[in-house]
């Protein structure tokens, strides 16, 4: 009966079979994020409207852990911008109040130590990150001074392939996953086809039968 029940539940990888990765090429894995770089300067709103043109947002940093997963993977490149926006923005002018992008409350900070100072600016302010030290800086979102500032986009990583990661990979993310519908749907999709396989294998292959 286990060996019934392995052969049921185990489906066979084809070792020339290309794995299909958990972020898009070009796309870097910080946590649980696929992040996203551009070192062409923009405006703030040019980077966000170039992100969701991905199916992508603006970075959210919620955390000193994915301020410095972000930071390492910008210095992974050496060509990079001194700076690169994130989804951080002025709530109304002349108040020291920011949101993010997607209109949620910031939680965690890492101003530099003069930071912020461009609070009244008529043209609001938005805020950036330093490529190396990893401080926020905020600066004029339509960059009225002159500044270069590079591009940054995140979006969710894929969970509806992570059942075909290698072991670590699974274990790793398999909390996160399980709360997002296309995990639910592979692993759904997974377990009828291995039932499939393991009732043809015994009984015959029968295009017309129902497992369900």
């Amino acid at each position: 009966l286990s060996t019934i029940n392995e052969q049921f539940i185990m489906v066979k990888a084809n070792p020339n079979q290309k794995v299909p990765k958990l972020c898009d090429d070009q796309w870097s894995l910080a946590g649980n994020k696929c992040l996203f770089k551009n070192e062409t300067s923009a405006d703030w709103n040019e980077n966000r409207v170039n992100c969701r043109a991905m199916g992508a947002s603006m970075v959210k940093i919620d955390s000193k852990e994915e301020n410095e997963l972000l930071i390492d993977m910008i210095k992974k490149d050496k060509k990079d911008a001194s700076y690169y926006w994130t989804g951080g923005r002025i709530v109304f002018i002349g108040a020291k109040l920011f949101e993010w992008s997607d209109g949620s409350a910031m939680v965690y900070k890492n101003w530099a130590s003069t930071e912020p100072n461009s609070v009244d600016h008529k043209n609001g302010a938005c805020i950036n990150i330093h490529a190396q030290q990893g401080e926020w800086y905020d600066y004029v979102c339509d960059l009225a001074g002159g500044g270069k500032i590079g591009q940054l986009c995140e979006k969710k990583i894929d969970c509806s392939v992570l059942d075909k990661q290698d072991e670590e990979t699974r274990k790793k993310y398999v909390n996160y996953c399980e709360k997002d519908p296309g995990y639910k749907i592979s692993e759904l999709h997974n377990k009828i086809y291995s039932m499939r396989k393991f009732v043809n294998k015994y009984f015959g292959e029968d295009e017309n039968r129902s497992l369900l």
